[in-house]
């Protein structure tokens, strides 16, 4: 949820202003789906999603895991 209050000096006249409210609501879904492999104290993760808002795009993550 975005909220912005702008106000607009375009008038000619002194001390004339115009004020706006802004508001934008989203509302999206992330769909996500990964792979582990494991070996000893060690792990390499693949993830992938893909993000369904007002622009859609995909997400690649790979991540190298070990245990402490």
């Amino acid at each position: 949820i975005s909220h912005f209050e702008v106000t607009l000096d375009n008038d000619p006249s002194p001390g004339q202003s115009h004020s706006y409210s802004l508001d934008d609501y989203t509302i999206g879904v992330v769909f996500a789906g990964g792979l582990v492999y494991g070996w000893d104290h060690y792990a390499v993760r693949l993830d992938a999603r893909y993000y369904w808002e007002t622009q859609r795009y995909p997400s690649l993550g790979l991540a190298f895991q070990m245990e402490f």
